[in-house]
């Protein structure tokens, strides 16, 4: 589950506390929840921001960093927090097919990733053509309109209720 984080939250002072009373509500296992910020949320406060999300890394929570490439785009922040990934923003996915600039600026942050044990997440992925381009760049994960539109939760639940009987079990006593 991806979470957007917003400014609000890291002001309050509560957002541990706030997210620690929605995973034992929720029953969510920590690594299954993804938090996601953004580099003008990080430049607010850094100092405060980055103290935050270590206390959230330290619950099991993923953090990443959202729109990477636009507004502040400061590599610093690589070597002062350990994201778990680096969403790039669609503006790039958009121009990957047709922009030189566009596929340097992707090859160089999947460069950076990798290097860094970072996952690379490409936002707004709307072609095959675009996906194509980008698995051969190594992203490792795409996100956009190609998968699915966003859906109503009643017919998410029907989908993955699907997808389940397609799957087959493993039967847990099976050797």
């Amino acid at each position: 589950v991806a979470v957007n984080l917003s400014p609000l939250q890291f002001v309050s002072g509560k957002l541990v506390e706030t997210v620690g009373a929605a995973l034992a509500a929720s029953g969510l296992c920590p690594s299954r929840l993804q938090l996601e910020v953004t580099e003008g949320l990080v430049i607010r406060d850094v100092e405060r921001t980055f103290d935050q999300l270590e206390a959230l890394r330290s619950l099991g929570i993923q953090i990443l960093i959202d729109d990477f490439g636009v507004g502040y785009s400061s590599l610093s922040y690589f070597q002062r927090f350990p994201f778990d990934k680096v969403k790039l923003d669609r503006s790039f996915v958009e121009q990957v097919t047709q922009s030189q600039a566009a596929r340097a600026i992707i090859q160089a942050v999947v460069g950076l990733g990798a290097q860094l044990g970072m996952a690379v997440v490409a936002e707004g992925v709307e072609t095959h053509e675009q996906m194509e381009a980008l698995v051969a760049m190594g992203c490792t994960h795409l996100q956009g309109y190609l998968f699915s539109r966003p859906l109503p939760v009643t017919t998410l639940c029907a989908m993955l209720e699907s997808q389940r009987s397609v799957v087959p079990r493993q039967d847990s006593q099976a050797a």
